[in-house]
């Protein structure tokens, strides 16, 4: 093993339990599934390539230090996934002749269902604790446009997008997705700019993107509002038009997600206070910006205040 492979499984596992930490102890993921994956992947095959591994690598236990406040259930049988992929061929190819059903996954929510006598049971949940989440399992298949065009995740979709969107479209993913593989020119409407009109078209190229917005559609139920009410809603934005600067931490975004944010609200994130700024939005740790926003009497916003005016 060379000095070179060493030092990078350290780094590596130290990294990855940082990421670890952010997403399971402070809901605040810092990089994506994708990143986070690609850097375990590295980190096992250095692990299997040189035969040593650290004593906390990531890839010799499941989760992270379990949160305190939670009830304690012990399972006689480690509840651990088959295995993963981002590959729809890998997944045919795993699937074979069998037929297999897709589901939405709660990130990070495991429940174990085991069945004794003809009766289901969960660990630790009552009767009425097992009706509750089923209720809610069953609600969530219920949703809008809007919110399914934003868990899409396309580059700069958010709120006042998809709500323009909504209202352009009658609310209709088919007629949306038409519109797009017709080359439908998205800078026409209000606050779209070529950026995002070419984030809509690049994302229905990708094959992977069009199989997940197909599948999906099947198990839900998409809600339907009139075109008035769509259009209403982006008029109600506060923010449109607005310059928004941004100081401090504002969790659970990175900077650049919260600017990807304020430009999906038809804003523009701003890099410096100025009198041309309309708002500051100041997070944990801010810094000199604070102090000019207030010299130029500039409305400050918290967090909480920004999240609320934007209908999150």
């Amino acid at each position: 093993m060379t000095q070179n492979a060493w030092e990078k499984i350290q780094a590596l596992t130290a990294q990855l339990n940082r990421y670890r930490d952010e997403y399971y102890n402070n809901n605040a993921p810092s990089v994506t599934d994708e990143v986070y994956d690609r850097m375990y992947d590295e980190l096992a095959a250095l692990e299997k390539e040189t035969g040593i591994w650290m004593a906390d690598s990531p890839t010799q236990t499941v989760g992270f230090q379990a949160v305190s406040e939670l009830k304690k259930t012990g399972h006689p049988i480690p509840l651990l996934s088959l295995d993963k992929t981002k590959s729809v061929e890998e997944l045919v190819s795993f699937a074979g002749e069998h037929q297999i059903l897709l589901m939405l996954k709660l990130d990070g929510l495991t429940v174990k269902l085991t069945y004794e006598d003809e009766i289901m049971n969960m660990d630790g949940f009552g009767e009425k604790s097992w009706q509750h989440l089923w209720d809610a399992i069953q609600g969530s298949r219920n949703t809008t446009f809007e919110r399914y065009l934003i868990a899409m995740d396309i580059p700069m979709v958010g709120n006042t997008a998809s709500r323009t969107l909504a209202g352009v479209f009658h609310s209709d993913l088919e007629e949306f997705e038409d519109a797009v593989h017709r080359q439908y020119d998205f800078t026409q409407l209000p606050d779209f700019g070529d950026t995002l009109h070419n984030n809509i078209h690049e994302w229905f190229y990708d094959e992977e993107n069009l199989y997940i917005w197909e599948v999906l559609q099947q198990m839900l139920h998409i809600e339907k509002r009139t075109a008035e009410e769509n259009m209403a809603a982006v008029r109600e934005n506060p923010f449109a038009g607005m310059t928004i600067v941004v100081t401090g931490k504002v969790e659970p975004y990175t900077r650049s997600g919260i600017n990807e944010m304020i430009e999906s609200l038809g804003a523009h994130a701003g890099s410096s206070v100025s009198k041309k700024t309309d708002y500051l939005v100041c997070g944990e740790n801010a810094g000199s910006k604070l102090a000019k926003a207030r010299e130029l009497g500039i409305k400050v916003l918290t967090p909480a205040q920004f999240f609320q005016m934007a209908g999150e």
